[in-house]
């Protein structure tokens, strides 16, 4: 084997075996950082019973009065510790993505799923029911 010839085999070994070494990296859906700051804003009003605030992430077109009241009924005013939210699979192009929170808090585990809306522009929290939104469609949320 001449020498150009182990140089670029060895060149080529190497260049294969620095690949194998990067990880692969997804790129965030579609306002994924929005998303993010939504859930974190939203466990934070959970945790201080705060409806006014949970309100305020929502379409405002959208009445969200009743899911947010068992939300508070069944999680608010709770301190959680060791909270994890784990995003569900992005099926539409970044558009609604479901959020799981799981914590801990002084009376067991809680685990609450919250299907986040991005509209290009802002994220919301899917809560709540919009009839007349979408011509001949119920918009309602799974149960929290």
């Amino acid at each position: 084997m001449t020498l150009t010839r182990t140089l670029l085999m060895v060149t080529l070994v190497a260049g294969v075996a620095g690949c194998a070494l990067v990880p692969s990296v997804t790129p965030p859906s579609p306002g994924q950082p929005q998303r993010e700051a939504l859930i974190g804003s939203f466990i934070a009003a959970l945790e201080h019973g705060d409806a006014a605030a949970m309100a305020g992430m929502v379409d405002p077109a959208v009445d969200a009065t009743g899911d947010i009241a068992t939300l508070l009924d069944r999680h608010g005013g709770i301190p959680l510790s060791d909270v994890r939210v784990h995003w569900g699979e992005d099926d539409f192009g970044g558009q609604i993505i479901n959020a799981t929170i799981t914590g801990t808090g002084p009376d067991g585990a809680h685990v609450i799923n919250v299907p986040v809306f991005w509209d290009g522009e802002r994220a919301t929290l899917v809560l709540g029911s919009a009839p007349g939104l979408d011509p001949g469609s119920d918009t309602r949320s799974p149960r929290p």
